[in-house]
């Protein structure tokens, strides 16, 4: 039987829980996506763009999926990464050739060293 350890001033770190810790976007991405059969897959091309430390993990994509959590996957890596999409992707010279705009942050998350990357996204109809 697991016993939960005593927590450390309120804080549960990844080593003291026999369940892996899940982002709150991930939580979300789950309760948007109940039923795994209505999940579409698409690979395309992702850009990336700079923000400001912790501004989050966001997206830019097609504008009917805003406030929409995609999970997006590496394709180069396997590296898993939830994000939100906060609106269409901008025509600039940034995203010429990417069907995909990701914060810096997402970047990181999977492991990208370069400006583009080759990425599945997955999301409910």
């Amino acid at each position: 039987m697991y016993v939960m350890p005593e927590l450390n001033k309120g804080v549960l770190y990844a080593h003291d829980s026999a369940l892996p810790l899940r982002s709150p976007l991930e939580i979300e991405w789950n309760q948007q996506n109940p039923d795994t059969s209505g999940i579409l897959h698409e690979k395309l091309t992702a850009g990336f763009y700079e923000t400001s430390k912790q501004a989050g993990i966001y997206a830019f994509y097609k504008p009917e999926l805003k406030g929409k959590v995609l999970r997006v996957r590496n394709l180069n890596n396997d590296s898993l990464v939830f994000v939100k999409v906060i609106g269409a992707l901008p025509q600039t010279k940034a995203f010429k050739g990417c069907n995909l705009g990701l914060s810096n942050e997402a970047k990181e998350a999977l492991g990208v060293h370069e400006r583009k990357a080759y990425c599945e996204v997955s999301y409910s109809e």
